[in-house]
C-alpha cells in the first residue's frame, strides 16, 4: 500500500505518543513494521512534520509500554528484541530495566 501524507501525519502522531508499537502502526496502515521504523528513523517521509516534543530524547514511556518490557524480559527475551518489538532504542529498554531493578 502506497502511504498519503495524511497517513504519514497520523503515524507521526501515533509514534510521538508512545502508546504502540512499531508493529501495531503498521497492521493499521498495511505496512510492513520497518517502513514504521523508517518513517520514525526519518530515512523515509522526513518532510512530513509530526508533534513537537520538548524533549524527545527522555520522553517518558507509556505504562503499556513499561509493562511489556517487563512482561517480555520476564519471558525471556532480549534487549534488541524488545527495543525492536516496541519500536525504541535498546539503550531505552536498558534505562527501563534499570529502573525496574530488572536488569542484572
Amino acid at each position: 500500500m502506497k502511504l498519503t501524507v495524511s497517513q504519514v501525519e497520523r503515524i507521526k502522531v501515533m509514534l510521538g505518543s508512545g502508546d504502540y508499537t512499531h508493529q501495531q502502526i503498521a497492521d493499521v496502515f498495511d505496512v510492513s513494521k520497518e517502513t514504521i521504523s523508517k518513517i520514525s528513523g526519518g530515512a523515509i517521509w522526513g518532510f512530513v512534520r509530526g508533534p513537537e516534543t520538548k524533549n524527545k530524547a527522555h520522553k517518558a514511556l507509556s505504562e503499556g509500554k513499561t509493562e511489556a518490557i517487563k512482561r517480555l524480559w520476564s519471558e525471556g527475551s532480549s534487549a534488541d528484541e524488545i527495543a525492536e518489538d516496541l519500536g525504541v532504542n535498546r539503550a531505552t529498554v536498558y534505562r527501563y530495566l534499570k529502573k525496574l531493578g530488572l536488569r542484572v
